[in-house]
């Protein structure tokens, strides 16, 4: 009897270290909406569990995800890494892809600006041309994206937005205390705009929103470490390494439970008002308070986002 106790109590134990999770804490400003989302992707590749291309015929993977959205002030949420045979219905062995965290201004229902991190992942770094993986893990992040699918970086400089975040783990993720910094930059016109840029900047909402990692630099005294190449070395296989941060801490060898403490705020002191004297030079930058956004129907803002 006692023999059949310990053995099911083993069992129980294997089940819940199969059923990793993830505790996310920390503070998130009121004044921006975010949330975490897992992807899993059909390992199972048999009807149902995929869809066949037009002109290969082959099976593409089907992908579905699991999202949280992150409460005001303070946080904490639980989010399970895999998925259980009761939410695997179809049996198409869902394998964990990636944790992503998504931020934009609180209703955000027209312009929809957002900023997108890769949390944590398997990201293999692979040669764009040749589809030749080249060891490690390369992470990339959206830092002013919009609706049409843009990743501009107008507010940020390189050091600030890194091309991309890389590990040489066997998986991604970020330091397990890490704070995101969002900023907005209002532009005001001082002079009579043609028809048609009144139109672009009724479109773009004249305001540009972007989120960044919070990092101090090597050559500051801190951890991250910003590659920088030399034309010379541009040529040759450190290209693949030229605008990117790495970061002792980022990487795991292994996906088990785990907590990350992650802050996600606003930074005052990156708001600027960008006031353009005349159509082709004589802008200034002014300091700003951060653009929040009027408050609108949910309905609206939820069916819009729905869409992303």
């Amino acid at each position: 009897m006692k023999t059949l106790l310990l053995l099911i109590f083993s069992s129980l134990i294997l089940l819940a270290q199969d059923q990793s999770v993830y505790t996310l804490t920390g503070e998130k400003d009121p004044r921006l909406d975010a949330r975490y989302t897992i992807t899993y992707v059909a390992t199972n590749l048999k009807e149902g569990c995929g869809s066949r291309g037009y002109t290969t015929g082959t099976m593409k993977p089907s992908i579905t995800q699991r999202s949280m959205s992150v409460p005001d002030g303070n946080y904490s949420i639980n989010l399970p890494i895999y998925m259980t045979p009761e939410e695997d219905k179809e049996g198409c062995g869902y394998r964990f892809g990636g944790l992503e965290l998504m931020i934009l201004r609180k209703n955000d229902d027209q312009y929809f600006q957002y900023a997108r991190f890769k949390l944590l992942g398997d990201y293999k770094n692979i040669d764009p041309i040749s589809l030749k993986e080249l060891g490690g893990q390369r992470a990339y992040a959206v830092y002013d994206g919009r609706k049409g699918g843009t990743d501009g970086r107008s507010l940020l400089n390189k050091k600030e937005s890194p091309y991309a975040f890389r590990s040489d783990k066997r998986y991604f993720r970020i330091t397990p205390k890490t704070t995101f910094v969002c900023m907005t930059r209002n532009s005001i016109y001082d002079y009579e705009q043609s028809t048609s840029d009144k139109e672009t900047t009724q479109r773009l909402g004249n305001t540009d929103f972007t989120c960044t990692m919070k990092m101090k630099l090597d050559t500051d005294g801190g951890k991250y470490h910003y590659h920088e190449c030399t034309k010379e070395e541009s040529r040759n296989d450190s290209e693949y390494e030229c605008g990117t941060m790495s970061h002792p801490d980022f990487g795991v060898d292994e996906i088990t439970s785990d907590t990350l403490h992650i802050d996600i705020v606003v930074d005052e002191s990156k708001c600027v008002k960008w006031r353009h004297l005349n159509h082709n030079f004589g802008s200034i930058f002014e300091a700003d308070s951060f653009q929040e956004l009027p408050k609108s129907s949910p309905s609206v803002m939820e069916s819009l986002k729905s869409l992303f």
